[in-house]
C-alpha cells in the first residue's frame, strides 16, 4: 500500500474517533469540517509526545519543557482566536 494512502486512512480513522470523543453532535458543518477533521487531524498529540520524549532522550530537558510550554500556550491561543475568529464569521 501507499505510505500517503496509509497516512490518509489513519487520519480519517483519528478524526472519526476524536469527533465521537466529544460528542459534537449538532454542531455547524464548516466546523466539524475544519476544526475536527482538518485542524483535529493535522494537529495530532502523539506528534507532540513523540518529539517531546525524543528530547528528554537526548538531554535536552529545557528544550523539552520548552516545547511543552510553547505547544501549550499556542494550541490553547490558536484555539481560541479561531473559535473568536469562527463565531464572529457565522453570526
Amino acid at each position: 500500500m501507499n505510505g500517503f494512502f496509509l497516512v490518509a486512512l489513519g487520519g480519517a480513522i483519528g478524526a472519526s474517533m476524536r469527533y465521537g470523543a466529544g460528542n459534537f453532535g449538532g454542531e455547524q458543518a464548516i466546523w466539524l469540517l475544519v476544526g475536527v477533521g482538518v485542524l483535529g487531524a493535522f494537529t495530532t498529540f502523539s506528534t507532540f509526545s513523540r518529539e517531546t520524549i525524543y528530547m528528554f532522550m537526548e538531554g535536552e530537558t529545557l528544550k523539552g519543557l520548552s516545547f511543552i510550554a510553547l505547544n501549550m500556550v499556542g494550541a490553547i491561543g490558536a484555539f481560541a482566536i479561531g473559535l473568536f475568529t469562527l463565531r464572529r464569521l457565522l453570526s
